[in-house]
This record gives C-alpha cells, structure tokens and sequence, in this order.
C-alpha cells in the first residue's frame, strides 16, 4: 500500500505540473476570449462504495474552468455531498424487543484539478475528464484521482444541460471508490 502512496503522488505532481505548463503556454492574454470560461453545477446521487460496505446519498459539484481548444480545456470541481446508512437492528435487553435501526451520515467532498476534452456529436457534446486533488471523506482527507464522462445539450448560445458519472478513488487506503450520477447546468460567460 505504500508503494501505492508514492507512485500516486508522484503521478500526481506530474499530472498537475503538466496542468500548469498546458495553463500558461495556451492562455497568453492577447488570445484569452472570455465565451471560453465556463461555470457550472451538478446535483445527483453519490455512493461510497469502499471497504465492503455501500454508503448513498446526494450532493453538488460546483466547478468552473477555461477551455483553450474546442476540445480540450482546464476546470477546478468542489464536490460538496451526504451520505447515510442504516445500522442493522440491535437486540435489546429485553427478551424479544429488536430496537430500530439508527441512521448514520458523513460527509464526502472532494477538490480536483482536471482536463476536459470535449468531442461534438450533432447537437450534442460528449466530454471526458481526468484529475486529481483532495478528497475528504468525515474527518480525514486523501489524495483523490477522478475519472468522468458526461454528456451536454445547448439549450442557448450560452447555457448547456446534461448529465455525467464520475468515479473517484481516494489514495489513502486504496479502499475509497466514490461514484457520482448527476444532471448537470454549464453557463459559457
């Protein structure tokens, strides 16, 4: 597992400093067009599924980006969730009384940095995306690696609708999969 810790951080600063060089030798100021930074949200159901255990729940992502090309750009996601999970039925200290189940909760979030790349399909746009942050999940947090595809529809010039799925595997324990379904609302300023 701590071969896992290392190769990943490594793979990790590569992959940002790989961001950063692709951020500044594309988006010289005199070729910055402001139609090409984008913003937008997502809400959907969000699962936990690591370590034997499945935990659901909902959550947001908010993320906002610049796309250099037609089909490629740079985006920052916060990922803002819940999730919860009934405890099984305990037996109490009386003879044959079951106490209810509790309900538990926690937080999943996560803050990634990735790449976009987009494909037109008719008056669809596919895209894919690739990245890697911080993930947090209750009250410890993990280098997290992101993988998603999704799908948008112009509605306006300016507004897309859509949808996307999401997978994210926190590199604390190897044991965190994080999955995300969610519709999504992209404004181009």
């Amino acid at each position: 597992m701590e071969l896992f810790k290392t190769l990943m951080s490594k793979f990790g600063a590569v992959l940002m400093a790989l961001c950063f060089v692709t951020t500044f030798a594309l988006a010289a100021p005199q070729e910055a067009d402001a139609s090409e930074i984008e913003v937008g949200g997502d809400f959907g159901y969000v699962a936990n599924v690591g370590g034997g255990n499945s935990h659901h729940g909902f959550g947001i992502t908010l993320y906002g980006g610049y796309r250099f090309f037609d089909w490629l750009g740079v985006y920052l996601d916060q990922q803002l969730s819940g999730v919860w999970w009934k405890a099984h039925p305990q037996s109490s200290n009386i003879p044959g009384v079951i106490l209810e189940p509790k309900t538990h909760s926690y937080f999943v979030g996560s803050t990634v940095v990735n790449a976009r790349c987009f494909l037109p399909t008719g008056p669809v746009e596919l895209w894919g995306q690739i990245g890697m942050g911080a993930g947090y999940v209750e009250d410890w947090g993990a280098f997290d690696f992101k993988l998603g595809i999704g799908v948008q529809y112009p509605i306006t010039n300016k507004i897309a609708i859509g949808g996307k799925f999401a997978y994210q595997v926190f590199a604390n324990d190897g044991t965190t999969h994080v999955l995300d379904l969610a519709v999504t609302l992209n404004y181009q300023l």
